[in-house]
């Protein structure tokens, strides 16, 4: 496992970006940017941990600035730096704690995922997004599960604005976008209200 990490941030990635030029898919693309922003990052509420998250935080932020203006060299250190904050934010496989702390880790954990996503490839970042939805989905308190799964399922959809080609985007955002629909209407009493207004907006966006 080790091994195939050091392999991860030592390879070389090539630029895989869509070539898709249809105009109105980059008003929603900038609009899912501005949710991830301001929905993403973690606000601890105990302020003696907030310095942590801002870490955690300014990595995800870095990763999505970067999304198409970063060097190979430039996502290898930042993918270095993601990896050395998730190993100071892991727990034992065996643990069963639901203490606020290790919701806070696993809140972490899930963002530090999403950065990696980011800084993926079309052939891995899908790894990394189920890897944050499985971290998430290990926590108690369910407003921050239910809304934190939203926002990566937001994050899938703007991977395939970036990854996907023109022969299957609009049917990948399709399915995506009905998707976490369904998902935000089963799920509403546990999802933040700012949450579920802004998609609204998005998926008028869309239609």
């Amino acid at each position: 496992m080790i091994f195939l990490i050091l392999l991860f941030i030592a390879g070389t990635i090539k630029t895989c970006a869509t070539n898709v030029s249809i105009d109105y898919t980059e008003e929603e693309r900038q609009y899912i940017v501005y949710m991830l922003k301001k929905y993403a990052p973690h606000k601890d509420s105990n302020p003696t941990h907030q310095e942590d998250a801002d870490r955690v935080n300014s990595i995800f932020i870095q990763a999505l600035d970067g999304l198409n203006n970063y060097t190979n060299e430039e996502k290898g250190n930042l993918r270095i730096d993601t990896f050395m904050l998730l190993y100071d934010n892991s727990v034992s496989l065996m643990s069963s704690d639901d203490s606020a702390d290790a919701n806070r880790k696993a809140k972490k954990r899930s963002l530090c995922y999403m950065a990696l996503s980011l800084l993926s490839d079309k052939y891995r970042y899908d790894f990394f997004t189920k890897d944050a939805i499985n971290t998430i989905s290990s926590i108690h308190m369910l407003e921050d599960k239910y809304t934190m799964i939203a926002i990566i399922r937001l994050l899938e959809i703007l991977l395939i604005y970036q990854f996907e080609n023109e022969n299957t985007i609009q049917r990948e955002l399709e399915e995506k976008y009905i998707g976490l629909q369904d998902f935000i209407n089963a799920e509403k009493d546990y999802i933040l209200e700012d949450f579920v207004s802004d998609f609204s907006v998005l998926m008028l966006k869309f239609k």
